[in-house]
């Protein structure tokens, strides 16, 4: 776990502040004015201690101290246009082609009619003025000052002890096809040579 806790120290907490601010600012506002209809149309969230990656290979995440996109032993996956939300944080989320917005844990929704207006309006003007501030100011700090150090001094040993069992005879078989093939071609050699 050496390499995993450098790498979260020297490089995510750079991701998050330098790049993933301005992914928001610049592209997530545009996409989902452009292409909050598609398909592909994919939200991640950051929740509490939730790590999360940009869309298109699905999920890799460490949720409440769980690792690899587990969460109570099943996988998080996003698809067709589902919208994960952050709670305490005014975000819409589409769950079965239904619009909600999420207000302090209440549940809100919006008409197809102006489901474009919504999101053009208000979310986008939402995530440019105060999201990448957010993660600016705060998530850097907090994973390089906690995140490493828990990983360094927790991660290693759980993972040893109860990880590799669990992956080899639940997760192969809980996976999709493109999941094994992700998992089994390219998070090793990230892991080997990351």
């Amino acid at each position: 776990m050496d390499n995993w806790s450098a790498y979260l120290t020297d490089n995510w907490s750079a991701y998050l502040t330098y790049n993933w601010s301005a992914y928001l600012t610049y592209n997530w506002s545009a996409k989902l004015m452009d292409n909050w209809s598609a398909s592909n149309v994919q939200l991640v969230s950051i929740t509490n201690v939730q790590l999360v990656s940009i869309p298109n290979v699905q999920l890799v995440s460490i949720s409440n101290r769980q690792l690899v996109s587990i969460t109570n032993r099943q996988l998080v996956s996003i698809t067709n246009v589902q919208l994960v939300s952050i709670p305490n944080v005014q975000l819409v989320s589409i769950t079965n082609g239904q619009l909600v917005s999420i207000s302090n844990g209440q549940l809100v929704s919006i008409p197809n009619d102006n489901w474009s207006a919504y999101l053009m309006y208000n979310w986008s003007a939402y995530l440019k003025d105060n999201w990448s501030a957010y993660l600016k100011d705060n998530w850097s700090a907090y994973l390089m000052y906690n995140w490493s150090a828990y990983l360094k001094d927790n991660w290693s040993a759980y993972l040893t002890d109860n990880w590799s069992a669990y992956l080899k005879d639940n997760w192969s078989a809980y996976l999709t096809d493109n999941w094994s093939a992700y998992l089994t071609y390219n998070w090793s050699a990230y892991l080997m040579y990351n």
